[in-house]
């Protein structure tokens, strides 16, 4: 089964209705200042019985070159799962210099398992593991 078709099956239709409106927040996010509005609107709203929230990073390091190849990496990544938009929200960083630098993220999904199988669907090369203290 190619990324496509899983990013296609993947509805949540037997979640339970959350509180936490997801479309809320990315509008917060993306106009809002993120630090005194958006992070404060995420903790005051956030459901944890129907989101969970997941921490990423790229488990190759050593082929994290020059920035500008990271970052084509990460827009390779977050294209290949645009099925997913309306049911995860992500942030995804790089951080450091050309020949010393690293990809981590945070992953907001609707449910409390992974929406995809990193190894077997995706092949993005990805290190996923859930947040548990919220």
């Amino acid at each position: 089964m190619s990324w496509l078709t899983f990013a296609t099956l993947f509805i949540p239709t037997l979640l339970f209705l959350s509180s936490f409106v997801l479309d809320a927040f990315k509008r917060s996010y993306s106009n809002e200042d993120t630090a005194t509005k958006a992070i404060p609107f995420l903790w005051d709203n956030f459901d944890k019985e129907g989101w969970s929230m997941w921490k990423c990073e790229y488990k190759y390091k050593d082929e994290l070159k020059r920035i500008f190849m990271s970052s084509n990496l990460v827009s390779g990544m977050l294209q290949r799962i645009e099925k997913l938009r309306k049911y995860a929200f992500a942030s995804v960083l790089i951080i450091g210099e050309d020949n010393n630098n690293v990809v981590e993220g945070i992953w907001i999904l609707r449910g409390q398992d992974l929406a995809f199988n990193v190894s077997n669907y995706l092949h993005i090369g990805l290190s996923i593991s859930i947040l548990s203290t919220l």
